[in-house]
């Protein structure tokens, strides 16, 4: 099958960048021909330095559009032979995309959802003021209204969880139109590893560790208050921070000033994913929201492909993939004297830590098996063809 895999994804540093790679991965592995068409050159997205790379700017939405256009341009070249086209977007509101893409090209388009749309009111109040460069732009662009102004006329849609198929059904789309399919995870990327001596991080001592952007939604700043309550009960720990480079670095140092935890605080740069989780006791993954973000997180998913305990916020879409102190603690967003105690709580027992990484393993090889889930999308490329084909 000649398979062409699309992503209009404008950062190198994501999850949906990532899932598409792993995706790619594994079709080619079972001898399909695939051609990916994105923002950057196939070489970068198999490049394991790229995450050193330069990272490109959203940019303005003008910027943005332009962006869009070149891409589509170059799949109508690509997909002149391909036998199926999976275009993934960012929310339904970009799914007037997808019915673009479907009137040009003369094949199925299957398109996929990477996130779920916010709730206005998530977006408004503490948070707007905090960090409009990032909550605006999810309430001008990321709402009903936009996505209602879609027909939802692709051969069919693929979502990673309950909740947003649930959501794509309130829009019109038939449930024998939507297909739960989790992220696919690239593997080559947890295997990584990086030198710890590179960066000194500390070995005799409990580590804690972040990795990601520092976009508000992120709560970087919300771990770094929990800090001090951590250190009442283990004073020595650290916590790492490895940051991608995106997001704005004032608010993470005005907040590590006002805790007063700068001796136990170590920002670093980017560095392989697994590498740093291997050597953690601790990940933290405190999210706002899980918005402008995969469903399920990436970095969710990679902790506990690696097998690390993990601590993240207790948000819907996260209960949907994690038994509360099974695969992971989960704390009320927000709450830094919650998400203490539930690191503490880890600390304090290391046979759950144990069970935690069992857990994890299960959950992998129940839920996201590379090559069964590669399996599930050839079987919705099928049903996209052979659906398209009927209405022709």
């Amino acid at each position: 099958m000649k398979v062409c895999l699309v992503s209009i994804h404008p950062r190198l540093l994501s999850g949906q960048i990532n899932s598409l790679v792993g995706l790619a991965r594994g079709l080619r592995d079972r001898g399909h021909q695939v051609t990916l068409v994105t923002a950057f050159a196939e070489t970068r997205l198999y490049d394991p330095d790229r995450i050193y790379g330069p990272e490109a700017s959203a940019g303005i939405l003008l910027s943005k559009l332009v962006r869009v256009v070149r891409i589509v341009r170059r799949l109508q070249e690509a997909a002149q032979d391909a036998d199926v086209v999976q275009m993934n977007l960012p929310t339904p509101s970009f799914s007037i995309i997808g019915d673009v893409v479907q009137a040009l090209l003369r094949r199925p388009i299957i398109v996929g959802f990477e996130a779920q749309l916010p709730a206005t009111r998530d977006l408004l109040g503490s948070r707007m003021v905090a960090a409009p460069q990032f909550y605006l732009p999810q309430l001008l662009i990321n709402n009903r209204m936009t996505a209602g102004a879609s027909r939802f006329r692709a051969a069919r849609y693929v979502v990673a969880s309950r909740l947003q198929a649930a959501e794509l059904g309130t829009f019109g789309v038939s449930p024998d139109r939507i297909s739960i399919i989790p992220n696919v995870i690239d593997l080559a990327r947890i295997r990584e590893d990086f030198d710890p001596d590179a960066v000194q991080l500390p070995i005799d001592s409990p580590l804690i560790s972040y990795i990601g952007h520092f976009n508000h939604v992120k709560g970087v700043d919300v771990l770094i208050r929990a800090l001090p309550g951590v250190l009442e009960r283990y004073p020595t720990a650290r916590l790492v921070i490895a940051w991608s480079g995106l997001g704005p670095r004032e608010p993470i140092r005005r907040a590590i000033k006002e805790a007063g935890v700068r001796e136990r605080v170590q920002i670093i740069g980017r560095v392989p994913v697994s590498g740093l989780l291997r050597q953690s006791d601790i990940f933290v993954l405190p999210y706002r929201l899980t918005i402008g973000q995969a469903a399920y997180p990436g970095l969710v998913l990679e902790a506990m492909a690696t097998g690390v305990p993990l601590v993240t916020s207790d948000l819907p879409l996260l209960r949907e993939l994690i038994e509360p102190g099974q695969e992971a603690e989960l704390a009320r967003p927000e709450d830094p004297h919650d998400l203490a105690r539930s690191i503490v709580r880890l600390l304090d027992d290391p046979g759950r830590r144990h069970e935690m990484i069992f857990a994890q393993q299960r959950l992998m090889h129940q839920m996201f098996d590379p090559e069964h889930l590669v399996q599930k999308y050839e079987a919705i490329y099928d049903r996209g063809i052979a659906a398209y084909s009927s209405c022709r």
